[in-house]
């Protein structure tokens, strides 16, 4: 049998096979992400997904209140919602398929990329299919990923990323149609039905980009640099082609701003908008900033101690060394980016891949770590998208070298697509380790506060996590050491108070609300936490006080409409009580307890269906609340539905069968059926679970 010969064309017909790329590219990120599937809500998932009411519902009317600069990923959530509930196995799965589709464009990118005019002399044209795919796994396998992937919130970076990187290879592909005209068909604007569907998909992703997340204004600038760097053709038809997609940066600004208003109160909301909630200067955040690109290089060459919340210092001064270094660093690498664009334009027009990655790099990133002040001065998954051009450099980088050996080196090529290989299989086995972090809340805050020991939200977190499992003092030590290192952490302060509200310490949880308070006068939750306190004490009056303070501060704080509602109820003020409990449903549709009190209330009016109606909904949104069980139970009973009744205080023993309510209820129940022994026993049950 003939020995195959592994000539280039062979090699070039194998890694440039779309559909074989597609796979590995694949089987590697699920790989890489097979233990994601069950990780847990995390941080800012709670805000925005888990107690997030809007997406919890379908609905036009509900659907209008989701922000609009980023539309398109909170819909995303509602269709996750829709279909899965809170089943995070569904989230996981549409943030990996992103990802997936990510890394098969930046594939795709570079193959088109190799076919513009300005690369038509490239010596490195026949191992497109290798840096493609290689650049494709090397973003898919890198850990530094796993925040934009696992982290489900951040589907707002990663979804942008797909449209941006969408409409860059919609907008190529349209670009490539009209190279296959002819000049007479250009001048008068005759183009082909396919350069139309290329260019408006182009179009609508960038679109679509816009409404994701902030990131993609940068999106006409790089698609614009794209057309100038790798294209060919007169000034005024390529500003034609570009005008479309340059009017699609008004849309965030347009979003975010209230046009409405006279132009200086416009400008003043430009500064407004451009400064996010944040004590730093826009002046301390570059300077910040200098340091943390360094930073996000540094993982991505070497992606080791990665942290979910880093403590970063701040910077003040452009002249200490590290912020000077930095800031040289920088320098170099742009200045290099352009003078190797400069003096290999014509002679080496590869180098065009490596000089566009430079730009790429520093303009995508620009959004976030430039002046424009944010609350966290370092994210991992704000790499993502920068790191999609980053790696096409990188690669070409790579086989510019391999192409100059494998000339001298027989054998070379071979040798170095394998340690290629090998780079992406330990890159895919840190990004299986890292998720490992992700496994758990305490997981994922010990690791934290392991490496950064003085980082205040890595301990108060952390003691939310023992709080969640019911580890209460060494929750209380966690909230201890944040207030310790932050001693105007008002979050500490307030959760410390709960956890002495709930042991009865009322005086004590007091001091801590009013501690919270003077660290943040305006802290709703903190309001509305001492009104409770109040209420446990029988002062009503100071309760009904507070909550209205904490109504003053956050008017949709659905919590505190219910805790005036009960109130209210408790002075037999009932209209009141049914107007409040019936804003805290508006507010938030799935808050169960505004359901049972508000079924309560008709229940004491004799209104036995409409009571029945509220009591169902809070157990269809939770399956587990006793309360409502109870409450229907009862409810039925008061119809004269003595085995409904009874069907439902047996639902809630199995679910807790130390429910002193269950037992005494189904002991009445059984009473009213004639049977005296189970009556008489139950009742006994829930009596002395009361005791107890």
């Amino acid at each position: 049998m003939a020995e195959i010969q592994n000539t280039p064309s062979t090699t070039i017909r194998l890694f440039g096979n779309p559909y074989l790329a597609f796979i590995v590219i694949a089987l590697v990120s699920i790989a890489a992400y097979s233990n994601s599937f069950n990780v847990p809500f995390h941080f800012d998932d709670r805000n925005n997904i888990v107690e997030n009411p809007f997406i919890k519902n379908l609905s036009p009317s509900n659907i209008e209140n989701f922000p609009g600069n980023r539309f398109v990923g909170f819909f995303t959530f509602t269709l996750n919602h829709h279909l899965h509930g809170l089943n995070v196995t569904g989230y996981h799965a549409v943030n990996l398929l992103i990802h997936i589709i990510n890394a098969i464009l930046i594939y795709s990118l570079v193959m088109i990329t190799f076919k513009t005019p300005k690369l038509e002399t490239s010596a490195l044209r026949e191992k497109s299919g290798y840096i493609a795919l290689f650049s494709g796994l090397l973003f898919a396998s890198h850990p530094l990923q796993t925040q934009a992937v696992t982290y489900i919130v951040q589907r707002f970076a990663s979804l942008a990323t797909l449209f941006y990187l969408l409409s860059l290879v919609m907008y190529i592909k349209a670009r490539q149609t009209t190279e296959e005209v002819g000049d007479k068909e250009q001048e008068t604007g005759v183009f082909s039905g396919k350069h139309l569907f290329f260019y408006s998909l182009s179009v609508v992703s960038a679109v679509l980009a816009m409404k994701t997340k902030e990131i993609a204004f940068t999106l006409p600038i790089m698609i614009s640099l794209y057309e100038f760097f790798f294209f060919k053709g007169k000034i005024r038809r390529r500003i034609l082609y570009l005008t479309p997609l340059l009017l699609t940066m008004f849309i965030i600004p347009l979003t975010l701003l209230d046009i409405s208003k006279p132009v200086g109160a416009v400008i003043g909301d430009v500064s407004e908008k451009t400064m996010l909630p944040t004590l730093l200067s826009r002046e301390e955040y570059l300077l910040t900033e200098f340091r943390v690109i360094v930073t996000y290089l540094r993982l991505l060459f070497l992606p080791i101690n990665q942290h979910v919340d880093y403590h970063y210092p701040v910077s003040s001064s452009f002249f200490s060394a590290d912020v000077f270094l930095s800031f040289v660093f920088l320098l170099i690498i742009a200045g290099s980016g352009i003078y190797i664009f400069w003096r290999f334009r014509n002679t080496a027009p590869d180098t065009r891949l490596i000089t566009f990655g430079v730009f790429w790099f520093f303009i995508t990133l620009s959004v976030e770590s430039s002046i424009i002040p944010i609350t966290d001065v370092i994210f991992e998954h704000r790499v993502y998208l920068p790191s999609a051009w980053f790696f096409i450099a990188i690669c070409t980088i790579s086989f510019m070298i391999s192409y100059k050996i494998q000339n001298r080196k027989k054998g070379f090529e071979i040798f170095h697509v394998c340690v290629l290989s090998i780079v992406v299989l330990v890159l895919a086995t840190a990004t299986f380790a890292r998720n490992k972090v992700w496994e758990n809340e305490l997981t994922l805050w010990e690791n934290v506060t392991r490496k950064s020991p003085d980082n205040a939200r890595g301990h108060y977190n952390l003691g939310t996590a023992y709080k969640g499992e019911g580890r209460i003092q060494d929750a209380v030590k966690q909230y201890e050491i944040t207030i310790g290192l932050d001693p105007e952490y008002a979050a500490a302060y307030n959760n410390l108070g709960n956890i002495y509200r709930d042991k009865g310490h009322l005086d004590k949880a007091i001091e801590l609300y009013r501690a919270a308070i003077i660290s943040y006068p305006q802290y709703s939750k903190a309001y509305n936490n001492l009104g409770a306190a109040y209420g446990l004490k029988d002062s009503l009056q100071k309760a009904e006080e507070y909550y209205l303070i904490a109504l003053k501060y956050d008017p949709d704080f659905a919590e505190a409409y219910n805790n005036l509602g009960s109130i209210y109820k408790s002075r037999g003020q009932l209209n009141d009580a049914i107007i409040y409990f019936k804003r805290a449903i508006e507010l938030h549709p799935s808050f169960t307890k505004a359901y049972n009190n508000l079924g309560n209330i008709y229940k004491s009016q004799g209104s036995i269906d409409e009571a029945i109606k509220l009591y169902d909904e809070a157990i269809r949104l939770d399956p587990l609340n006793i309360t409502a069980i109870n409450n229907i139970g009862m409810a039925y009973f008061d119809k004269g539905n003595i085995e409904t009744a009874i069907s439902y205080f047996k639902d809630a023993i199995i679910i807790d069968p130390t429910n002193a309510d269950a037992h005494y209820n189904l002991g009445i129940a059984y009473g009213e059926k004639g049977l005296s022994g189970p009556a008489t026993s139950e009742m006994r049950k829930g009596m002395e679970l009361r005791r107890r």
